[in-house]
């Protein structure tokens, strides 16, 4: 979630309502993996969108790299025991979110 990334722009009203509305044993962690971002623009980018779940930052990229992202926006969804489910390349919107 790049806060230079238009397409993640776009996606995090959709985000911020999914995690407003999300059941109790679901969470929703954001990370900025971009070695071009701030923690400043990270933080203006939460605020401006009003997004209350937690933004994690990935400065070196690790963890972009192990998990081979190689564009912005995607989505991962993992369950309980830490086993990844489904990948979403690309912007996601309300109806991928429900």
């Amino acid at each position: 979630m790049p806060s230079w990334c238009s397409p993640c722009q776009e996606e995090a009203p959709d985000l911020k309502d999914f995690y407003d509305k999300k059941s109790d044993n679901v969470e929703l962690l954001a990370i900025n993996t971009t070695s071009s971002d701030s923690r400043e623009n990270a933080i203006k980018f939460q605020e401006m969108y009003n997004l209350n779940f937690p933004i994690f930052l990935d400065l070196d990229r690790s963890l972009g790299k192990s998990l081979e992202v190689m564009a912005f926006p995607i989505t991962f969804m993992i369950d309980a025991d830490g086993v990844l489910k489904y990948t979403i390349k690309g912007q996601v919107n309300q109806k991928a979110t429900q």
